[in-house]
């Protein structure tokens, strides 16, 4: 009897120990999903598929919008250009220019900041999530200058791991439509209408919960 028990006991914690190992493993899998490897991806191709091309020891600046972040080479100082993106290992950083050049063409109406540089990943989940400063061509032809500046504002990007696409929510209708097709349980929570610094607000909420579940 005595005998039994032990063995019962024993099976037990093999069975709980190997659960705790597949769970513990299941997460870390589910967390390294949004972690691209430390090191400089030169092309789209190379990001998508998490193969950093360089791995040279990098310093950044970052602007005073605290958005714009542009890297040096430790080694001489000179700027790094013509890549698609630059991991640290924790944080994910996209060139821009590659980024807009991604955009559908409805997205690319839009006008961003003169100037080269990274934009950093905010969160990941199910998406991974940016924000830079744009202006309808529309504002910009019938305002001009003052119109254009007076129309730029922050707004959302995200890529999206299924469709290997990027998307800028240019105004709450855009973020509406984009919800009703793929979360329309957050559909309720959007005005049809909201103020310039109400809406970046709303995008940023429902995108981190969305990326909280994932």
């Amino acid at each position: 009897m005595q005998l039994y028990k032990l063995v019962s006991f024993i099976l037990l914690l093999t069975v709980f120990s190997f659960y705790g190992q597949t769970e513990a493993q299941a997460n870390s899998a589910i967390e390294n999903t949004f972690i691209y490897p430390k090191g400089i991806y030169n092309t789209f191709e190379d990001f998508k598929n998490k193969t950093p091309n360089a791995f040279d020891e990098l310093t950044v600046k970052i602007g005073n919008d605290t958005i714009a972040h542009r890297f040096y080479y430790v080694k001489d100082g000179e700027k790094l250009n013509k890549v698609f993106a630059v991991s640290d290992g924790e944080n994910l950083f996209i060139d821009i220019k590659a980024m807009v050049k991604m955009f559908n063409k409805d997205d690319k109406s839009q006008l961003k900041d003169d100037g080269k540089y990274f934009l950093k990943a905010k969160n990941y989940g199910e998406y991974i999530y940016f924000e830079d400063y744009f202006t309808s061509k529309s504002a910009a032809m019938l305002g001009g200058l003052v119109g254009a500046s007076a129309a730029r504002r922050i707004k959302g990007i995200i890529y999206d791991y299924k469709t290997l696409e990027f998307n800028l929510f240019k105004n709450t209708a855009d973020f509406r439509s984009f919800l009703a097709i793929n979360h329309p349980e957050y559909l309720d929570g959007v005005p049809i209408e909201t103020s310039k610094g109400e809406e970046i607000a709303i995008v940023r909420k429902i995108i981190a919960e969305i990326n909280a579940k994932h």
